[in-house]
């Protein structure tokens, strides 16, 4: 049907307050319209469907039969504008529903999981669902409320809101650098086991900085991997020197599973930012979450003094 042969919502409920108070003045006052408006919308709904709605003297408002017909379904429809109404306020206002998270897996694993349960605790009318993610995802297009994204965000029509920041560094086992040695220098990282990240410098090379000096370290990995933990487990079983970001190797060190490899050089760093798809005005549960969880992954990203 074509979208102009649509009666006008603003005519029905013009016509739906005269029908109910039998009034054309009573009907303006109700919805907020001078008289004289009201009766040229209910004239132009007569003209659209070709028959008599209203009987007026100058004493009385009537409807004819056509008009008795008609009146059922303009209030039907101010009735289904109501709800519309009030559903939506519900969804902008109250702290219900389904809230969807993607993160990576290291962030999902180390942060989130850390501070969601005291949310859900929070919000118990929140359904979460934690999505993880190893590729790029539109969260439009996947129906994801927010993302975790680190390094650059490469769609402007996103809120890209930075949270922290993600530094990499060199860590092994003690046991491991009992065995082998510690590097002095990063020419003697290429007498050891090395364990990479296969998404850095395609696996291949580790960069590393040093006061504004920048060396790229060609090594020939024992191990590699897109999947951080299985380097850190690696590590921690005393297989090489693992790259590893410092929000993973925190746990370990604090264990005193892992200790930092030549400490003088650091590895590359990239921004987190917290992603979502939604502008002003926002529904109350996205306030809630960005409110609770903004503090606490900046509080997470935060370098710790072991590190």
């Amino acid at each position: 049907m074509n979208i102009n042969s649509f009666l006008s919502a603003e005519a029905l409920l013009a016509f739906d307050a005269v029908a109910r108070l039998k009034s054309f003045t009573a009907a303006g006052a109700e919805i907020g319209m001078a008289k004289s408006r009201v009766s040229i919308l209910v004239s132009q709904l007569e003209k659209e469907l070709g028959a008599l709605l209203i009987i007026r003297t100058t004493r009385r408002v009537a409807l004819t039969e056509a008009g008795e017909k008609l009146a059922r379904h303009a209030h039907a429809l101010k009735e289904i504008l109501i709800n519309a109404r009030t559903e939506v306020a519900s969804v902008q206002d109250d702290v219900t529903g389904r809230l969807v998270i993607s993160a990576p897996p290291v962030l999902s694993q180390v942060i989130l999981s850390r501070y969601l349960p005291d949310f859900t605790a929070m919000y118990p009318n929140l359904q979460i669902h934690l999505q993880v993610d190893t590729q790029l995802i539109d969260p439009v297009k996947e129906g994801v409320d927010f993302c975790l994204r680190t390094g650059r965000v490469h769609d402007d029509s996103l809120v890209a809101r930075t949270v922290g920041m993600i530094h990499a560094a060199l860590y092994a086992s003690p046991a491991y650098l009992e065995k082998h040695g510690q590097p002095e220098c990063l020419d003697e990282l290429s007498c050891h086991r090395a364990l990479s990240d296969s998404k850095l410098m395609n696996g291949m090379q580790w960069r590393l900085n040093r006061e504004g000096d920048t060396r790229c370290v060609q090594i020939d990995p024992a191990l590699s991997s897109d999947y951080a933990e299985v380097l850190a487990n690696a590590a921690v079983q005393g297989q090489g020197i693992a790259m590893l970001s410092h929000v993973l190797a925190e746990k370990y060190l604090q264990r005193g599973q892992l200790v930092r490899v030549l400490p003088d050089w650091s590895g590359d760093s990239w921004p987190v930012f917290l992603v979502y798809p939604y502008h002003r005005p926002q529904p109350k549960k996205y306030q809630v979450f960005i409110q609770f969880i903004m503090p606490r992954l900046a509080e997470a990203l935060a370098i710790p003094p072991t590190v």
